[in-house]
């Protein structure tokens, strides 16, 4: 459904004919939300504001959201510090590799959403490096249901980068034990563009926990110097990625957009 309204406020959007309001949308949302602005930067609105998403283009379109939950608690960066290794942000994992030395460079904002940058550079003894969005038994998940994860990533300096970079998921016993995995490549350039990665889960009846991953392909012996900027994470129940949800120190749900019609046969 694509709708381009001519005016909006909290609670209606405005249909340009009939002029009597008869066209006119009753809006409802009872969270804040996330669009995509006209200079293609994110930014929010008010609860039961509707939101005309530039995601498309130079083109609105009205953005109707079913309820999602972005269970990664911390996708705005809260807690990490710059510095060799430096601090990861809070409730984030991995990060490290043999040969590797890992440099948080900087955090901050592009295009309105939060990053961290991360250098990595030296000449690697493991075949792989991870970084997990969250930890092991957090993410309370059962077998057969469909998670999607989502961020925005770019290089800001690929000298020697990774042989390829995956989005990960590992499934996970009550315990932290794995017991299944699943991943994607994903392309990954100098322009901050989203990836995401939806799967069906498939471990099993012993299935309680999944894990949000991104993983850098590396090979033994060789030499790798890269950065990368990773920007606001999500991990959500549902089969495609919906607009970010900003966390802090605990997942968040924003509810769905909803909308009557008045007087429209």
């Amino acid at each position: 459904l694509l709708i381009i309204p001519s005016g909006y406020k909290a609670g209606v959007a405005y249909a340009e004919l009939p002029a009597n309001g008869n066209g006119d949308l009753t809006w409802s949302r009872n969270s804040v939300a996330n669009r995509t602005q006209s200079d293609g930067s994110i930014g929010s609105v008010a609860a039961n504001v509707p939101r005309l998403s530039y995601m498309y283009g130079s083109c609105p379109a009205l953005l109707l959201e079913p309820q999602r939950t972005n269970s990664i608690r911390n996708s705005t960066m809260q807690g990490a510090v710059a510095g060799s290794p430096g601090t990861l942000p809070t409730n984030w994992t991995g990060g490290s590799a043999g040969g590797i030395t890992r440099t948080i460079v900087g955090i901050g904002t592009e295009n309105g959403l939060p990053y961290i940058d991360f250098r990595f550079n030296g000449t690697s003894t493991a075949t792989s490096l991870d970084i997990g969005f969250e930890s092991l038994t957090q993410i309370a998940a059962l077998n057969g249901l469909i998670w999607t994860e989502s961020a925005w990533i770019k290089y800001t300096c690929n000298l020697n980068p990774p042989n390829t970079i995956s989005f990960l998921m590992f499934e996970l016993t009550s315990a932290g034990a794995f017991v299944a995995a699943g991943s994607t490549l994903i392309n990954v350039t100098s322009s901050l563009a989203r990836n995401s990665f939806t799967r069906t889960l498939n471990g099993g009846a012993t299935v309680a926990f999944v894990q949000p991953l991104l993983r850098f392909s590396l090979t033994n012996g060789a030499s790798y110097d890269f950065t990368i900027r990773i920007a606001a994470p999500q991990m959500e129940l549902g089969a495609y990625a919906t607009t970010w949800i900003n966390t802090t120190n605990a997942a968040a749900t924003r509810l769905p957009d909803s909308f009557t019609r008045n007087n429209i046969y």
